[in-house]
């Protein structure tokens, strides 16, 4: 009797292992031949290059290397003062350009008030100095306006959330317009690419659920398909 029970409990043992081994093998086939997915995926984001749109030197740098920002810190100053001082004197200069302004307003008005007491020529020289005031104000409108942006950038903020990279900025640089000085990893956009052989893609679409694993990492990361190319430009690794 006890030979017996040992024969059936070893059949019993063998058929759950059996079907244990099917059921996991069944689930690898799936998630291996059924289920989309591939080794060959790359972590992305872009860097933004921040250039200033005045040039001069530096006067402060307001972040380190590697440091985490937001999108509208400050992160350097060019020449601040030098600007500053352009500013009033741009002001100064458009105070007195509308002081003649004015004058050249009142004398026109009063060579009109004259009537035939004035002379053509009278007149017409303070019609003429009039706009000539008028062009100069504008002038001056202009000069003020412009010496207000370039203060105004002159400090350079950042475009996006993101951590500054590979710094190397120091006070007392000099700085040209145009030429970028600091990058930024735009954390918003960060996002896996992963490169998939052409029969799975037809399983994949976009908002499809994602489970992401990434190397070093133990705790997986979940996501969504945002877009599928229509080709790439790399060459390829394994899948």
């Amino acid at each position: 009797m006890n030979v017996f029970l040992k024969f059936i409990g070893r059949i019993i043992v063998t058929l759950a292992v059996v079907v244990a081994a099917v059921f996991v093998g069944r689930g690898l086939w799936g998630h291996y031949m059924d289920e989309p997915w591939t080794r060959d995926a790359r972590l992305r984001a872009d860097v933004v290059g921040l250039a200033p749109d005045v040039s001069g030197l530096v006067s402060e740098v307001l972040v380190r290397d590697n440091q985490a920002v937001k999108k509208g810190d400050i992160l350097f100053r060019v020449d601040r003062a030098r600007f500053s001082i352009a500013l009033a004197q741009s002001e100064a200069a458009l105070e007195g350009s509308k002081a003649a302004l004015d004058q050249a307003h009142r004398e026109r008005e009063r060579q009109e008030r004259l009537g035939e007491a004035a002379s053509l020529q009278q007149k017409e020289q303070a019609h003429t100095a009039e706009q000539q005031a008028e062009a100069a104000f504008r002038q001056a409108t202009a000069n003020r306006d412009l010496a207000s942006i370039n203060l105004e950038r002159s400090e350079i903020k950042a475009t996006v959330n993101g951590t500054v990279s590979n710094l190397s900025l120091r006070p007392g640089d000099y700085v040209s317009a145009g030429t970028a000085k600091i990058a930024l990893i735009d954390t918003d956009s960060l996002r896996v690419e992963g490169y998939f052989e052409e029969t799975k893609l037809q399983r994949i679409h976009p908002g499809d659920k994602v489970s992401i694993h990434l190397m070093g990492q133990a705790k997986s990361l979940d996501g969504h398909v945002a877009s599928i190319a229509t080709g790439i430009a790399r060459v390829r690794g394994p899948c």
